[in-house]
């Protein structure tokens, strides 16, 4: 508490102590009025953000009262996801009004019973109440919303370069393009991938982490491999020679989530892409 204001305060609680307690307080002292200004997110990745809910609080009073706390219970479509308090060091001016800010970290995870439920999910609602902890008194707060929800990677063929051919078989080196739809930077810890190409199954494999890709940015990964004609048939020297060509890609995409540890998102494309020699 600031110094400054204990005489102040010490006055309104003996006077309240004098003639009748609670009730003479809430006749003293003005209650400030609490408006939700919105909402937005901090420390944004993947999995995890920090919402900073945002309040303009109104001190009509002829005196400065300190903010003691912000207690919370925030709910994700209906579910209790986060509670607690903070303590931030600030004083509501006299006759001013002031902004209070209250983050609480969410884990997107949390939000859903399933992985596939989160793959789906777009937008979630929010319901946050509380109360603004002044000492003397507890005025509640609430704010209700929308919160978007982080998207996966994309991934598709872009090409594929035929950097060998013979009788026996091919090299190709295949440019894997990779979409980071969200407004903060991420990264991939790994894929694992089977490449079907016409009606061939060319390959499957795995690869190592996948470089930082930008916020609204790509990134290229290359996959070189070497096809046996004669193990996956001749059709596929037919698909090689032609301009364009079929394909799917299907397979798994790890990420290292906070307080879940590695967990794996299916993909699954199928385009068609230039061939290139």
């Amino acid at each position: 508490m600031n110094h400054r204001h204990l005489p102040a305060i010490l006055l309104i609680c003996v006077i309240a102590a004098t003639f009748g307690g609670c009730a003479t307080i809430d006749k003293i002292v003005q209650k400030p009025e609490i408006t939700f200004k919105g909402m937005s997110l901090k420390d944004a990745s993947l999995f995890q953000a920090t919402p900073v809910f945002s309040f303009n609080i109104y001190n009509p009073n002829a005196i400065a009262i300190p903010l003691r706390g912000l207690s919370y219970n925030l709910k994700i479509n209906g579910r209790h996801l986060a509670e607690g308090i903070v303590t931030p060091a600030s004083t509501l001016h006299a006759s001013s009004s002031s902004i209070a800010k209250l983050p609480v970290t969410v884990n997107y995870l949390d939000m859903f019973d399933t992985i596939s439920s989160f793959l789906r999910s777009d937008k979630v609602d929010y319901e946050l109440a509380g109360g603004l902890d002044l000492g003397l008194l507890t005025i509640p707060l609430s704010a209700k919303g929308v919160m978007s929800v982080p998207k996966l990677p994309e991934i598709r063929l872009q090409r594929v370069a035929v950097t060998k051919m013979g009788l026996a078989g091919a090299s190709l080196v295949f440019d894997v393009g990779i979409r980071n739809p969200n407004n903060f930077t991420m990264g991939i810890d790994g894929l694992n991938y089977e490449l079907t190409l016409g009606d061939s199954k060319i390959t499957k494999g795995s690869t190592g982490p996948v470089e930082t890709i930008g916020k609204n940015n790509k990134s290229t990964l290359q996959i070189p491999i070497d096809v046996d004609f004669l193990s996956i048939g001749r059709a596929i020297s037919q698909l090689l020679s032609r301009k364009t060509m079929d394909y799917q890609m299907t397979g798994n995409m790890s990420f290292d989530v906070p307080a879940f540890g590695v967990k794996h998102f299916p993909f699954s494309k199928t385009g068609n892409m230039p061939v290139v020699r």
